[in-house]
């Protein structure tokens, strides 16, 4: 190869590498006000500055345009590092564009997680391992101390609901989640099914709300009399379920299978519904279906949301339209709304053969799940 040819191959190389510049600029030199920027979460600023890790600091993306330096990715790293600091005269790492118009900052602002695969809860329990964190080594130690395994999806002797081991250990501590193990082997001989994200949640709910009245080596001939309790329990989201009956003598499978089917009801905590094989967590608008995550629009995500938290109840067309409206800022057409939840309907597919949202002709839609 010549050096022309050299030169030429590098040149050509070179379009795949972004026009920018490192600097370290101050806080108080940087704006972060443009229309198309998020509300800054002051929630999310405070949470994070009190658990600050100077390693998690991403570099702020500045746009400079006129002698201004616009961010137009970092605006909450920036006023994190503020508050920590308590100064913003303290500067930030910042990678520059100098060649951006106001559009091309929106767009890249809008789509910059568009390909991005997000990590699943398995796998960032599992990066925390590697860190030697406490909190899951704790949980992978107690898993483990009962003959199981942290795994990604459902099989014998595994649990996969990793995110909900961590939730019970955040809400009720290390010792009502060794309750609930406990309670699972135990009465179901570790079987996958038992230790899905909406049992293990139901149980230590009722764990928490009886606490000392159960006892252990009682627990599993009196599970027909609580069933009601645990019925109770999911009614508190406001679901109008019925009451379930087993007749004696009863299998364990079947009993497993019920108290599955009564805990499948729309479960609510702390922002996030647990509905069969879906979790919708509300404040991080995030969606997962079988630890999977779904991508879904602004509008779609909402739209499902409201027909959740109808609980079987009918919304018209016309309050749907409303919800689309209040997000665009603008009027949009009937035809609209049946496109977005043509879109939810194929992102979610189905669950046992059945579909998430039923159409009432002429009347509206309903959760039918």
């Amino acid at each position: 190869m010549t050096d022309d040819q050299a030169i030429s191959e590098q040149t050509d190389l070179m379009q795949y590498v972004p026009k920018v510049h490192f600097e370290q600029i101050p806080i108080r030199n940087l704006v972060s006000n443009q229309e198309y920027q998020r509300n800054l979460s002051q929630h999310h600023v405070q949470r994070a500055a009190a658990n600050f890790d100077l390693y998690q600091i991403n570099p702020v993306k500045v746009s400079r345009r006129n002698g201004i330096n616009y961010v137009f990715n970092g605006q909450h790293t920036i006023e994190i590092v503020a508050l920590v600091s308590g100064s913003r005269e303290t500067p930030v790492w910042c990678m520059v564009y100098d060649d951006l118009v106001y559009e091309h900052e929106a767009d890249i602002f809008a789509n910059q997680m568009k390909y991005v695969k997000p990590l699943l809860p398995y796998e960032i329990f599992m990066a925390n391992i590697e860190a030697g964190n406490d909190k899951q080594l704790i949980i992978r130690d107690l898993v483990e101390s009962y003959d199981l395994s942290i795994t990604s999806s459902s099989v014998p002797g595994g649990i996969c609901a990793v995110a909900t081991l961590e939730t019970i250990h955040d809400k009720y501590g290390y010792h009502m989640l060794d309750h609930v193990i406990r309670l699972i082997v135990a009465t179901w001989e570790g079987a996958s099914q038992s230790f899905s994200a909406n049992m293990m949640n139901g149980l230590a709910r009722f764990l928490n709300a009886y606490g000392d009245a159960i006892k252990d080596d009682v627990f599993k001939e009196k599970l027909i009399d609580w069933m009601r309790v645990v019925m109770t329990l999911s009614r508190e989201t406001n679901y109008n379920g019925g009451d379930d009956y087993v007749c004696k003598p009863f299998g364990i499978k079947e009993l497993c299978a019920r108290i599955e089917c009564a805990l499948r009801k729309v479960i609510k905590q702390q922002g996030i519904y647990y509905i069969d094989d879906l979790i919708i967590d509300t404040l991080k608008h995030k969606v997962f279906k079988e630890n999977q995550e779904l991508e879904l629009s602004a509008i779609t995500f909402t739209l499902l949301v409201a027909l959740v938290e109808g609980h079987g109840r009918v919304l018209t067309r016309d309050y749907l339209l409303m919800m689309i409206e209040e997000i665009t800022g603008h009027v949009v057409e009937d035809n609209t709304l049946t496109v977005h939840l043509k879109r939810l309907r194929k992102t979610l597919g189905e669950y046992q053969n059945q579909k998430y949202i039923e159409t009432l002709r002429g009347v509206g839609y309903r959760w039918k799940i």
